[in-house]
């Protein structure tokens, strides 16, 4: 696929094994944070391929000055819509939250077989509140309503057709819902989008809020007081704050983790959403046949 061009690997790039001056595309996942001091020692560098629909590890404004191609899949609708594996570990969390099946078999790894130690409700009946409506989201609402859940989202879009019930304002999500799920993208006006204001409006008899877009949409230590003193039962992620940082210590210093190991009612998982071998198969093979040919 590169015949015209000469690869560097990642060993080459963290060797500094290569002139920067001779790159003119970067093909990169979301472990990669490609901010302005990164691109700045690129000088010939004319497209970055990312297989992701988010691109907020990107300084999309330093590519726009300089004339950097971005390649994604984010308009990709017929790619997509073929890519389930987020929605997939969604609904596998916010079960997790719901009915603690994990735990459950854990006890029978111990020896024990209690069907009643531990009683939960069914969904049948509750209502998912959904803060973005868009691809992942409507794959969500898909599974949870043929259980028969009713289904209410929040979408900053306008125009926004759905057999599901809009709301118009993120507070009524919270004040509505006994489960959350989160799907939006992770520019920066929706940093802190899920903060103490909009955890002080859950329903009093308690919700639970899943969050598979970004972790910076999440003001973590306001979750960790409403999961101590709030109506926040229970709170599940594959995402953290400061995950693409370069400090290697930055998951100790995470609120969620430390609440996480003094047993609290968190499930967190290590941003395994788009991390399956057919979809990343499918994604990667379109975005680098496009890189591959851009010139």
């Amino acid at each position: 696929m590169f015949k015209n061009f000469s690869v560097i690997t990642l060993l080459d790039y963290q060797q500094n094994n290569y002139l920067k001056s001779d790159v003119t595309h970067i093909y990169t996942r979301l472990s990669l944070i490609l901010d302005e001091n990164f691109l700045s020692e690129y000088p010939n560098l004319k497209f970055i391929g990312c297989p992701t629909t988010s691109i907020d590890h990107i300084d999309k404004e330093f590519c726009d000055r300089k004339k950097i191609t971005v390649i994604t899949i984010r308009k990709q609708k017929r790619l997509l819509k073929k890519i389930t594996s987020t929605a997939e570990l969604t609904i596998w969390l916010l079960l997790e939250l719901s009915r603690n099946p994990s735990k459950h078999a854990k006890n029978v790894l111990e020896g024990k077989w209690n069907r009643y130690e531990s009683t939960n409700q069914s969904l049948n009946g509750k209502t998912l509140g959904i803060i973005g409506l868009g691809r992942v989201g409507k794959q969500v609402a898909r599974v949870f309503s043929n259980l028969g859940m009713k289904i209410i989202f929040f979408d900053t879009k306008k125009y926004k057709p759905s057999r599901y019930r809009r709301v118009f304002s993120i507070n009524h999500i919270a004040e509505q819902s006994d489960f959350i799920t989160i799907h939006v993208n992770g520019v920066i006006e929706n940093k802190n989008l899920i903060n103490r204001e909009f955890l002080k409006h859950l329903k009093q008899s308690g919700s639970y809020i899943v969050n598979t877009s970004r972790g910076l949409v999440v003001n973590e230590v306001d979750v960790v007081e409403s999961l101590t003193n709030g109506n926040l039962i229970g709170y599940a992620t594959d995402v953290l704050d400061g995950e693409n940082t370069s400090d290697l210590k930055w998951l100790s210093k995470n609120p969620l983790w430390k609440e996480l190991m003094l047993g609290g009612n968190l499930v967190v998982t290590p941003h395994i959403g788009g991390a399956t071998t057919d979809s990343l198969l499918r994604v990667d093979n379109y975005v680098l046949k496009i890189l591959s040919t851009s010139k």
